[in-house]
């Protein structure tokens, strides 16, 4: 499905320069990544989800028998919740027969083509009534299983979820059984037994409830920036290639048109490649020390504490971490994916570095031509120059000046999608790793938080490169130049490029931020400040007021011993403390974060809008 997406925004982009087509296979793509987050938690969690459902079967059978009250509370949650899988079961089908049909209606009825989903196949025209049937069928069967699956997931989270209120149920039915045994009978003993099974089935509920650590969906998320980066490094360089193509032509002139010039010319070409190269070796060197640490570091970490961890967080369908041979298996297919995935993303940087590399090098032989025009119009001269010689100096570097501009605009082209991508990347890998080192559930995550941050300021730091060439370029036109000595025409021209010098747009992150270390500062705070965030928010836990108000209401409390008034206490204060559903443990899991979301949703959707008009 990846795949498909990938391919139907090349296709879209490059022959049909349609860009809406990213948003509509978002829309598609984003119950993708749900289906897979779904597997993924499933296979995760797998000891715990059958430990719960083997907790729900031998508490219907158990209650089951008691009868009276008991069977009264299991019977009325059988019958809710079977009404609720009823009505989600029509809804599901409701949905998908419609995104189904409809398109269908208008092919028949109005011949009007539409896709059923937004993805293409590579091989099959979609502009053909051939290709079109065949990607209705397929887009109709994708449809059909892809909502099973989700209906089957969603189905098995809701029964778990709509089983907890029966736990308050019977809960209650206890403490009134309580309460009548304290009334009627003086049996100390007999109290203190009933009492304790109270406590029991309190701790029973809790672990119900509070079982599971979604931290794995923070180490997930370090990955899979890196997996999102590479495919825009990828998309970007396939779709701009006639770009690549012009860019590197355009230094291969400049280098060999001004290696014969010699002079200053030559100098600053030299200290530019030796700038480069140097960059690009400590930047290997820095991919290289990063790959040896993420392969050795699982095996030096089982040798000191006996304990496995995996190279990356991901798992293989039917390939168990837990055996042996699967977890050597899965640490062969992870040190295969990081050093295709090392490489491939090594290779990417030191292509933009090339390029923004390249860009000081051009503001210093701007320098270089004001000086040769100086030279031009030195009076102690032997020979002075004419002013067809002085404008025609001037054109050469009004021309230079363009070209400058030209590869800055070629790398804001090529590099748009890369920049927002491996920002946005670097700042949820190192808020992620960020948490997981302060959680310390992931011994790997020092070194992918270093990785994540030297990544952030490496393309910070190159955006603020073109900043500073952009900045002197300025100050290289007013007081390099000797503009007061030129004629009234050249001097026109010379005001022109400084006022394009002074406006010149430089590296951004999506067009929303500079690119600049500044940005990099603000975003390392920001991950700072959302990691504290989470470390208070880890455990944000919900007012059960049902549960809590079953104890303190419906409870004799007042008639025990003191003793067991005090275990009262603490039953009290363990539930005005129960672990609520969160999302990510940032935000309560409720209507009005729902609200709350639709509301952003739609704000960012009209801004979206009014970019795009």
């Amino acid at each position: 499905m990846y795949t498909s997406n990938g391919y139907t925004i090349y296709v879209e982009l490059v022959y049909n320069n349609d860009w809406t087509v990213i948003l509509r296979v978002f829309s598609i793509a984003g119950s993708t990544m749900q289906a897979q987050a779904k597997i993924q938690s499933t296979l995760e969690y797998e000891t715990s989800l059958r430990e719960l459902m083997v907790t729900y079967d031998l508490m219907y059978k158990e209650y089951e028998a008691k009868g009276g009250a008991y069977i009264k509370c299991l019977q009325k949650r059988v019958k809710n919740t079977w009404r609720m899988l009823i009505a989600f079961m029509l809804l599901y089908l409701i949905v998908a027969i419609s995104m189904a049909v409809y398109p269908i209606y208008l092919y028949v009825v109005h011949n009007e083509k539409t896709l059923v989903m937004q993805f293409l196949v590579p091989g099959i025209n979609h502009n053909t009534d051939r290709g079109h049937e065949i990607l209705t069928v397929l887009h109709v069967i994708a449809l059909g299983m892809g909502a099973f699956g989700h209906f089957g997931c969603d189905m098995f989270l809701f029964i778990n979820i709509a089983n907890l209120p029966l736990l308050t149920d019977l809960f209650k039915v206890k403490i009134n059984e309580f309460n009548e045994l304290v009334v009627q009978s003086n049996k100390n003993e007999q109290i203190r037994d009933m009492f304790w099974e109270l406590l029991a089935w309190h701790q029973k509920y809790s672990g119900v409830v509070t079982e599971g650590n979604f931290n794995v969906i923070l180490k997930i998320t370090t990955f899979l920036g890196a997996a999102i980066l590479v495919n825009t490094k990828l998309f970007c360089f396939i779709r701009w290639a006639h770009l690549f193509r012009e860019s590197q032509t355009f230094l291969d002139t400049t280098y060999m048109g001004f290696e014969k010039l010699g002079g200053d010319y030559k100098k600053v070409m030299l200290d530019g490649i030796r700038a480069i190269r140097k960059t690009i070796t400590i930047l290997m060197l820095v991919y290289i020390a990063c790959l040896v640490t993420f392969t050795g570091f699982p095996a030096v970490y089982y040798a000191f504490y006996n304990k496995r961890i995996l190279i990356l967080q991901f798992l293989l369908p039917f390939v168990d971490k837990n055996t042996t041979i699967g977890y050597w298996l899965l640490c062969g297919v992870h040190s295969v994916c990081l050093n295709f995935g090392g490489l491939g993303n090594f290779v990417g940087d030191a292509f933009f570095l090339t390029f923004i590399g390249n860009v000081p090098l051009l503001k210093d032989i701007l320098a270089c031509k004001f000086k040769h025009l100086n030279r031009l119009m030195d009076r102690k001269a032997p020979e002075k120059a004419t002013r067809a010689q002085l404008r025609k100096a001037m054109v050469n570097i009004i021309l230079w000046h363009k070209k400058y501009l030209s590869l800055q605009f070629r790398v804001r082209r090529i590099y748009f999608g890369v920049i927002a991508a491996q920002i946005l990347s670097s700042f949820f890998s190192v808020l992620s790793s960020m948490y997981c080192l302060l959680t310390g559930d992931w011994p790997a995550a020092p070194v992918y938080l270093i990785f994540s941050l030297l990544t952030l300021y490496l393309y910070c730091g190159l955006g603020t490169i073109v900043e500073k060439s952009n900045d002197d370029c300025v100050t290289i036109i007013y007081t390099e130049c000797r503009w007061y000595d030129l004629p009234i025409s050249e001097q026109h021209f010379l005001l022109l490029m400084l006022r394009m010098s002074q406006t010149t747009s430089s590296l951004s992150v999506a067009g929303m931020m500079p690119l600049n270390v500044n940005t990099a500062l603000q975003l390392t705070k920001a991950a700072y400040s959302m990691g504290m965030m989470l470390m208070t928010n880890e455990d944000y836990y919900a007012v059960l007021d049902d549960f809590m108000g079953a104890i303190y209401s419906n409870l004799l409390w007042y008639q025990l011993p003191v003793t067991e008034q005090k275990l009262v206490i603490l039953m009290v204060a363990k539930s005005q403390k129960e672990r609520a559903l969160t999302v990510m443990s940032i935000l309560p899991l409720s209507m009005a974060t729902a609200l709350q979301l639709t509301k952003g949703i739609y704000s960012f959707s009209m801004m979206l809008f009014t970019y795009l008009e």
